[in-house]
């Protein structure tokens, strides 16, 4: 009889994943990453956190940012939906619903146009 090597199917794995391998240039991923880490200045939403000393430490905007863009590029509009789709795609830190909603429609800084339209995404 023909023996196997044993594999725990039910085990849990630790596998180590370098992130920045797994965006794919020319992927709408790869491009959204890019431009908002390269090419936007999103300083101005530095000024809404006043967590300096005290408070809990705010997800970074531009983590939200590529969250938001990427899921209304597939298609996904509600922050239920994202705040779902971030926990079960183990995004780190998870981002709660509240903040996902508030981070750009409700409360943003004044300006904040700014970030998006000084035409520095003339040369991406």
């Amino acid at each position: 009889m023909a023996r196997y090597r044993y594999t725990a199917k039910d085990q849990g794995m630790l596998v180590a994943v370098d992130l920045s391998e797994q965006l794919i240039p020319g992927t709408v991923e790869y491009t959204l990453k890019r431009l908002i880490d390269n090419k936007l200045d999103l300083r101005i939403f530095d000024r809404k956190y006043i967590n300096d000393l005290t408070g809990a430490a705010a997800i970074e905007p531009r983590l939200l940012l590529k969250i938001i863009l990427y899921c209304y590029s597939i298609g996904v509009i509600s922050s239920r939906k994202i705040a779902k789709l971030c926990k079960y795609h183990m995004v780190e830190p998870v981002p709660k619903l509240v903040v996902l909603s508030q981070a750009f429609a409700v409360s943003r800084p004044p300006g904040c146009e700014t970030a998006f339209l000084k035409g520095s995404c003339s040369k991406i």
